[in-house]
This record gives structure tokens, C-alpha cells and sequence, in this order.
């Protein structure tokens, strides 16, 4: 979180990611002879494709449904990966709102995209957005 200088509000997506990041990782604990703790719990070797593409608060594209040829896409930072919600590959997004969806249509910001002048002009709004809103909900007491 430090290094993508994430807000402390995401920090339960964060601690679940890499929760689940180190459940699919083999690591060298006599313990675990050579396996992942998935593998020793399940007996299977776990599916790991759904953690190969993205990274922690990765720059995304996400995609909202429009009419056909129109391309509807909206900048989000990728938060984890969403379990038990609608269909393989479905993945936590953090949009401007600030407020958590689940998608399934990304696709990652590459660095070609980011050196663009639109680009940069639309992700300074993100971002501003974004840091007003999660500060907001920061600030707001919870409920007892």
C-alpha cells in the first residue's frame, strides 16, 4: 500500500489480496514440502490465472455496456479479486466514486496509453476524484 500510496480505507481489500496472493504461493516451509497451503488444505494445485495479469491498485480500463460501436470506457484502479461474485475472472475495481465494483471486462492501462495527453488529463481527474471521495468516507463516523 505504501509503495502505490493507497488510502487506509482499502486496506481490507488489500490484506484479502495478498491473503489470497500467498494461499496460491509455494513458499519454503518444511511444513508445506514444496506446495502451496491451497494444495495441502484441498489437495489439488490451485488456479492461478486469475492472478497473473494485475497487480495491487493497477491502472485499468473497465468497460460499461452501450450500443454497439460505441466503447464505453471508464478508469478504475484494480483492487483484488472478486470471489463468489458473478463469473470466473471477476475482479474488485475501484472507480471514481470510491465506491467497490465487481467487473468483469478490464483490461490494463498500458504504458503507451499513459504517455498520452488525454490520458493524463483524464487521470488527474481520477485521481482527484477518487482522493476527495475516499477521504470523505475516511472522515465519516460509523455506525454503532
Amino acid at each position: 500500500m505504501g509503495r502505490t500510496r493507497t488510502q487506509g480505507i482499502l486496506w481490507v481489500f488489500c490484506c484479502t489480496y495478498v491473503t489470497d496472493l500467498r494461499n496460491h504461493t509455494a513458499r519454503p516451509l518444511p511444513s508445506l514440502h514444496g506446495h502451496t497451503p491451497l494444495e495441502v488444505i484441498t489437495g489439488n494445485p490451485p488456479d492461478v490465472s486469475e492472478y497473473l495479469e494485475f497487480k495491487w491498485y493497477d491502472l485499468v480500463w473497465y468497460f460499461e455496456p452501450t450500443t454497439f460501436p460505441e466503447e464505453n470506457k471508464l478508469l478504475a484502479r484494480w483492487i483484488g479479486i472478486a470471489h463468489w461474485i458473478g463469473q470466473a475472472m471477476c475482479y474488485w475495481l475501484l472507480p471514481s466514486s470510491g465506491i467497490p465494483i465487481a467487473q468483469t471486462t478490464i483490461q490494463l492501462i498500458t504504458p503507451q496509453e499513459l504517455a498520452t495527453k488525454n490520458l493524463i488529463t483524464e487521470l488527474q481527474t481520477y485521481k482527484d476524484a477518487l482522493e476527495h471521495r475516499l477521504t470523505a468516507l475516511a472522515l465519516e463516523p460509523t455506525p454503532l
